[in-house]
């Protein structure tokens, strides 16, 4: 370590949580290759735990003790790091390290989350004392999800690609989860591809959307009426397991369930953490799923 990174002066520590989409609707493909979307983000208890260690050499590193996430230049939280560095001409390095509990590819923004948790922590460790206005502007660089994290909010309303974000101050609900996620890494690209290709050929169920647009301006809308995910139809064609999980959540009484992102995560709404967690165990049998009780952050 030392070697390679010369000695540690100073250090901070940050969780980096994982969301939910509570509801996204994908609208139309935009000139630069992505798609405008409609989503609610929902902070959860579900967290990695980052360290920033500033460091003598003029380098970034990253250790993760996940084998899942790239450690070098390819990783969100290197990005975000050298985004600073480079940016601001910061003639000082930083060893990132990477606690992993978020499942990898899951539809849970666990590298979105990494890059702003990386944004905040360097901030507080060099004292930067950057602006919302700069932080989001770092944030639409890295990625769609990573205003959310920034935000700081419980929930929020998501458009554009999903880096223009409106917090819902209003929307004072609390939620436990159960969360299920397949041994599936799944591919974003692959899926809004192939939802495209659906709706070329108009095979898509239709939603109007009402339900996001009163709770957008400020409107108590019963869970119920949100829970949606366009991207389970493209999601679960590709890849069957995650709407075998969604259906194990129904049958065993959970209403309110849908995937999260592009998938493979797969999460119920349930009416407290002892629920959550006698449901937890009718999972474990299945050893290629791990599964998580959370609540809302």
């Amino acid at each position: 370590m030392a070697q390679e990174a010369g000695y540690f002066s100073k250090s901070v520590k940050i969780l980096s949580p994982a969301k939910l989409n509570l509801y996204l609707e994908v609208l139309n493909k935009r000139q630069d290759g992505y798609h405008n979307i409609s989503t609610l983000f929902e902070r959860i208890s579900l967290s990695d735990e980052i360290t920033i260690k500033e460091t003598s050499a003029n380098c970034i590193v990253i250790k993760s003790d996940s084998k899942d996430i790239p450690g070098d230049k390819r990783n969100l939280a290197y990005k975000a790091a050298a985004l600073l560095k480079d940016g601001l001409q910061i003639k000082k390095g930083v060893v990132i390290e990477i606690k992993k509990r978020i499942p990898v590819g899951a539809g849970l923004g666990g590298g979105s989350s990494n890059a702003a948790s990386v944004l905040l922590g360097l901030n507080k460790l060099w004292n930067l004392k950057l602006s919302q206005k700069k932080f989001f502007e770092y944030g639409s660089c890295l990625g769609s999800d990573v205003a959310f994290f920034l935000s700081g909010a419980s929930f929020a309303i998501g458009s554009g690609r999903g880096e223009k974000i409106k917090p819902l101050a209003h929307f004072k609900k609390k939620f436990w989860h159960v969360i299920v996620v397949p041994d599936i890494m799944v591919s974003t690209r692959r899926i809004y591809r192939k939802l495209d290709n659906l709706r070329r050929k108009g095979a898509l169920n239709k939603t109007a959307g009402i339900s996001i647009r009163q709770l957008s301006k400020g409107q108590d809308v019963s869970l119920g009426k949100i829970i949606f995910n366009r991207l389970e139809e493209a999601t679960f064609k590709r890849y069957p397991k995650v709407k075998e999980l969604k259906e194990a959540l129904l049958k065993r009484g959970v209403q309110n369930t849908a995937m999260s992102g592009s998938g493979g995560a797969v999460f119920g709404v349930v009416n407290s953490r002892k629920e959550g967690i006698k449901m937890l165990r009718s999972f474990k049998q299945d050893k290629d799923t791990v599964a998580f009780v959370v609540r809302t952050l």
